[in-house]
C-alpha cells in the first residue's frame, strides 16, 4: 500500500522541481520505418534499425556523480561515472541521448552522453525521481557535488 495518493505525489513532483537546478535536451531515439511509415526496419542480425528524433530542450535535471574505485593489476582508479537525475514524469529512456546540460548561469556542464539505463529513485511510495546512468560523456566542465 503507497503512503501517498496520486494527488500528494504529482504536488510533491511539482515542489521537488526547484532542486532540479540544471537542463538538459533530450535527443531520443526514434524506430527507422519502411516506406509504409508503420512497419519497423530491422538490419541483417534482426535488430530494429533506429535513428536520432527531434531535439526536446530545456528539460529539468540534476547532474551529479557516483564515485566508484576501480582496481586491477595497474593499481587502484578513482572513477566519476555520471547520473542526471530527472522528475518520474521525464520519458527519458536508455538509447537516448542527452546533450547540453547546463546549470542556471548557462554554463556547459556536459556536451553529451549517451543513456545507459535509467532506474526509479529508491523512496517509500510513489516515485518522485528517476536516475540515468550515462556512458561516453563528452566535455564535462567541472565535477558538481553529489547529494
Amino acid at each position: 500500500m503507497s503512503a501517498t495518493t496520486p494527488g500528494l505525489s504529482a504536488a510533491i513532483r511539482h515542489m521537488f522541481g526547484w532542486a532540479l537546478v540544471h537542463t538538459y535536451t533530450r535527443v531520443p531515439t526514434v524506430a527507422v520505418l519502411e516506406i509504409d511509415d508503420v512497419t519497423p526496419r530491422y538490419d541483417d542480425w534482426g535488430q530494429a534499425l533506429v535513428e536520432p528524433g527531434p531535439p526536446v530542450p530545456g528539460n529539468p535535471c540534476l547532474l551529479v556523480f557516483q564515485e566508484q574505485t576501480v582496481t586491477d593489476q595497474n593499481g587502484t582508479l578513482v572513477v566519476h561515472r555520471p547520473l542526471v537525475r530527472v522528475l518520474s514524469s521525464d520519458p527519458l529512456a536508455p538509447g537516448d541521448v542527452v546533450e547540453q546540460i547546463r546549470d542556471r548561469a548557462g554554463t556547459l556542464l556536459l556536451a553529451r552522453a549517451a543513456v545507459l539505463r535509467v532506474r526509479p529513485a529508491p523512496n517509500w511510495g510513489e516515485s518522485i525521481t528517476r536516475t540515468a546512468e550515462l556512458e561516453l560523456a563528452e566535455s564535462i566542465a567541472g565535477l558538481p557535488e553529489a547529494t
